[in-house]
């Protein structure tokens, strides 16, 4: 954890702290490629994420008491519009929803699915972390969501907190290029939909569900859609999904039933592991790494569209590759120097012959 942390004090910070499946791999592999070198890049969803991805063992809170202390430290949040962010909550976890495999999956109704989707409705993608989770006092957020720049910025110290719109994700290069002083480029990745096994799934449900009345009811009164979306963008929210309503209520689970349901879930479950490969760029900072996410991030500044990833083992990889391949050329380079060199000898003493 020591190591850690004095490796993060080597640069400033950018601390990406959201909720899941609200875009923020993406948001993290874009500010890698275009900052990594610059910036210590750190993403995780809570203190167990930060302990797993980092081995750091602390508050939130604290960890960014000490590393602000004496450099920058940026703090970025994303906001996701409800519902599309509880069904990709549940689809995302929804092996740890119904214990069972893809294939298993494929057997399970869409009814069936729907229907417990609605029982943990109120329990998914519901915390605000901005207003929420970093220890903000209610005087120290805007009263209005910055509509103009895209953002909300907070400034405490050294500390910058940042929260931005998904909605507003192909803005996100020119808003991130002014915070930063520096042209930053944009990659998506880790979609639910782009997931192979989970495509279909996630297209049907979001083409089927249909919203009980009375969580229309709860979205009418979402507090977060109302500070973050302009009254225009709410009423057309709003009046998208008055158009896909189910004309029913649904009683979903009480606390104490939720509770009990995450037990008996968490009991059940066999568990996956956090990983690095999601990212375009893992945020290694090696000198080779460096190297490949400079090349890299210049080719996309130029306009060209990369699919190359910066991860430690390919990275590597690849530069063992191309060193042996340029050790091949030269020891075929000296061996045909050599021919020359003997043809040539062997030519000038048939001349001395003769």
């Amino acid at each position: 954890m020591e190591e850690m942390l004095k490796c993060l004090k080597d640069k400033n910070v950018i601390l990406v702290y959201t909720p899941m499946k609200v875009g923020s791999t993406s948001l993290v592999s874009s500010l890698r490629l275009s900052l990594g070198n610059e910036y210590s890049i750190v993403h995780f969803h809570d203190e167990e994420s930060l302990r797993i991805t980092t081995g750091i063992k602390m508050k939130i809170v604290d960890l960014i008491s000490v590393l602000s202390k004496d450099r920058k430290v940026y703090v970025m949040d994303i906001y996701r519009s409800p519902i599309e962010h509880k069904l990709s909550c549940y689809l995302e976890w929804i092996d740890y929803h119904w214990n069972k495999k893809d294939e298993e999956l494929k057997l399970v109704s869409l009814e069936r699915l729907t229907n417990r989707l609605n029982d943990v409705w109120v329990y998914l993608g519901c915390e605000d972390y901005l207003k929420e989770v970093y220890g903000l006092e209610e005087v120290d957020i805007p009263s209005t969501f910055d509509h103009e720049n895209g953002y909300v910025k907070i400034k405490k110290g050294n500390v910058l907190y940042i929260k931005v719109r998904l909605k507003d994700s192909n803005k996100w290069s020119r808003m991130l290029s002014v915070i930063f002083n520096k042209k930053v480029v944009t990659v998506k990745e880790n979609e639910t939909k782009d997931k192979e096994y989970k495509k279909v799934l996630y297209e049907e449900l979001k083409d089927s569900y249909a919203l009980p009345l009375n969580y229309y009811e709860y979205l009418k009164m979402d507090v977060g859609l109302k500070y973050y979306y302009t009254s225009e963008e709410y009423e057309e929210y709003i009046k998208m999904w008055e158009g896909k309503l189910c004309k029913k209520f649904h009683i979903g689970y009480t606390e104490s039933e939720y509770e009990l349901y995450k037990k008996l879930s968490t009991d059940n479950w066999n568990g996956k592991s956090m990983s690095l490969s999601h990212y375009r760029d893992s945020g290694c900072g090696c000198k080779l790494c460096s190297n490949k996410r400079l090349e890299i991030y210049g080719r996309e500044c130029n306009g060209e569209v990369t699919t190359e990833r910066v991860d430690h083992s390919s990275v590597v990889k690849e530069w063992k590759e191309m060193r042996m391949s340029r050790l091949k050329s030269m020891v075929n380079g000296l061996k045909a120097e050599k021919c020359k060199l003997k043809s040539k000898c062997v030519s000038k003493i048939k001349m001395n012959v003769v």
